[in-house]
């Protein structure tokens, strides 16, 4: 017997809460960049208005009818039926009125001019229209909280469905992610939105400078002519490599989808695709397919190329990356030809071996990332070594530069930066400890600062293995060759580690154009201090430029000089520690300082103006 909700039924205590965020003005303090969990949590308020109410949540209704057979050594039909029915009591006598009451709150709102976000009319029309209009007023992203790199910002869903008994379909199971980001833009995925497929799911894509939503259906069979061999997905796996978007100059925005066509005899994956797209606005209101000639390597056995991440590059062009071959890249307005050309990734990265070890090494996303530094320029990150028994200290963190990437022939590769990760320490006492970084991520803000996830294990007797207890998300300046700033994650409600797969977005620069609203501002973890209890804090302490001086890395990342003279003079005093630390002779150093003199200038401009 399953349950018709996937809840836990118990919980440890929680973790302490973080200190309490400062509420400020949009355009005051919100990061220009940030680093978001791709992972989306929901918030269910009919269960909330009820306990709110006074009454049972859902799990204790359905205890109290179980615990009764469960006293009683009943495992059979008699306690099956009873469940079933309990769940059919309490869809109708309980959520039932309560979802009622809460929407005519939701519709009150609205006519108030008080709703949360604006919810846009449907561009479709067929079959299941009704269904995604209740998803559409039942469903609403919330963005209450925005943490400055490298604390993580986390998106949630609140959601308000009708009871299971009111609808004809069921919903999409609670499970949502961020595919994809472009400027104010966010696209979200709910559910099961895999193509051809009828579990239920659908996009949605989230405006964060207008607050407002829209519903994209999934690729339907009816979208396009399917084959009787259902066609593949060019992702690797159902994460960032799935659905481009991009934020288009009329504020609409294009979605972009490729299903690969396999070979009629062996089911294996082609270099032919149907590139599926959707555009806002657009009176049709549909995915428009067009077949396409993808320009990837194939082998005779197998395609080797499959998707880990995909973006948007300037205002015509979009990039689907294989971390392990290379950029298939797209000019969605090229009418001359496919529009399709394909950058290999450099010999010296290393595409054939990882492709043999691919099983062994886990997915590329762990220790390698690409990203659009500008229309001009994407910039890839790779952690050599990882996960192939060499010693984490020789293992190499290289960036590499990708020059002209929209142009078929006149791209070019530039090695960036390179160093042992050895280096960001020196105490042989942590040599061996499995402090292994991963999901290495690149500031759009910064190029030359990696964000890297590193867990810290300890042996748990009770199942015999190293067990991941901390999360720390570490600032890395490569210029610098140390560590500048690091968080500790906090814990999840059971109590273990969390697991995060990020990407950088610059979202929040679009807020800052509407003020008024007001947002919080906290970093979503503990900033890592010299003093720390961890003794593996000590370990990237020990980097040119140390966690204490935050106030130096807050300027260089675009903050500026401040008209509060107590912050002014920790800054100085920031800088001026930071001078003894390094040397001054350097070039790296001696560019740092040339941008910060220059800096200082502008910003006293500014704050005398």
């Amino acid at each position: 017997m399953t349950r018709r909700r996937n809840r836990h039924r118990t919980h440890p205590p929680p973790p302490p809460p973080p200190p309490p965020p400062t509420a400020v003005r949009r355009h005051q303090l919100l990061p220009p960049m940030v680093l978001v969990d791709r992972d989306v949590r929901f918030v269910d308020e009919v269960q909330a208005f009820i306990q709110e109410s006074g009454g049972l949540s859902y799990d204790q209704a359905i205890d109290l009818v179980l615990d009764k057979y469960k006293a009683k050594g009943i495992y059979n039909r008699e306690r099956e039926a009873a469940y079933r029915a309990e769940q059919i009591r309490y869809g109708d006598e309980v959520e039932g009125p309560a979802f009622d009451a809460l929407r005519e709150r939701r519709r009150k709102a609205a006519a108030d001019g008080r709703s949360a976000v604006r919810k846009a009319p449907l561009a479709f029309y067929g079959k299941g229209d009704a269904y995604y209009l209740d998803m559409l007023e039942g469903t609403e992203p919330c963005l209450s909280e925005v943490a400055e790199a490298p604390g993580v910002t986390r998106l949630s869903i609140k959601i308000a469905w009708p009871p299971p008994s009111r609808s004809s379909r069921s919903y999409p199971d609670r499970t949502a992610f961020v595919a994809g980001s472009h400027k104010s833009l966010l696209l979200l995925c709910l559910g099961n939105c895999s193509p051809g497929n009828h579990e239920p799911g659908f996009y949605m894509v989230y405006d964060t400078q207008a607050n407002s939503v829209a519903i994209v259906p999934p690729i339907l069979p009816r979208d396009g002519v399917f084959p009787w061999c259902p066609p593949c997905h060019i992702a690797r796996g159902w994460g960032g490599g799935t659905v481009a978007i991009q934020s288009r100059s009329d504020g609409g925005y294009l979605l972009a989808e490729l299903l690969l066509c396999r070979d009629g005899r062996r089911h294996r994956p082609t270099g032919k695709a149907t590139l599926f797209t959707w555009i806002s606005g657009d009176a049709q209101g549909q995915w428009i397919s067009k077949e396409v000639e993808l320009p990837i390597p194939c082998h005779q056995d197998h395609l080797s190329f499959r998707a880990d991440m995909v973006f948007a590059v300037g205002p015509t062009s979009l990039c689907w990356v294989d971390l392990l071959s290379g950029v298939l890249v797209y000019n969605h307005t090229d009418d001359t030809a496919s529009g399709f050309h394909f950058i290999p990734l450099h010999p010296k990265i290393g595409t054939d071996a990882m492709k043999k070890k691919e099983l062994e090494l886990g997915w590329p996303e762990e220790y390698r990332s690409m990203c659009c530094i500008d229309d001009n320029t994407l910039q890839f990150v790779s952690i050599e070594g990882f996960n192939q028994d060499i010693p984490v200290a020789e293992m190499m963190l290289t960036t590499w530069i990708l020059k002209s990437p929209r142009s078929p022939t006149k791209w070019q590769w530039h090695l960036l930066h390179s160093v042992h990760i050895g280096d960001l320490w020196h105490d042989p006492h942590y040599d061996d400890l499995s402090l292994l970084p991963s999901f290495p991520v690149i500031s759009t803000l910064q190029p030359h600062v990696i964000y890297l996830s590193v867990h810290n294990y300890e042996y748990n007797p009770k199942h015999d293995m190293m067990q991941a207890t901390e999360l720390y998300v570490l600032s890395l300046d490569m210029r610098l060759r140390g560590v500048v700033s690091a968080f500790k994650a906090p814990s999840e409600k059971n109590g273990c580690a969390p697991y995060l797969k990020t990407f950088t977005s610059d979202f929040t620069r679009y807020l800052n154009q509407t003020s008024g609203d007001l947002y919080k501002v906290c970093p979503r973890g503990k900033e890592v201090s010299d003093g720390g209890e961890s003794a593996w804090t000590s370990v990237w302490i020990s980097a040119p430029i140390s966690c204490a001086s935050s106030s130096l890395q807050m300027y260089v990342q675009g903050v500026g000089m401040s008209s509060d003279s107590d912050m002014n003079k920790v800054f100085v005093a920031s800088v001026r520690n930071w001078l003894r630390r390094v040397d001054p002779n350097d070039p790296t150093v001696k560019d740092l300082l040339a941008c910060i003199a220059t800096e200082v200038h502008k910003a006293i401009e500014d704050l005398s103006a």
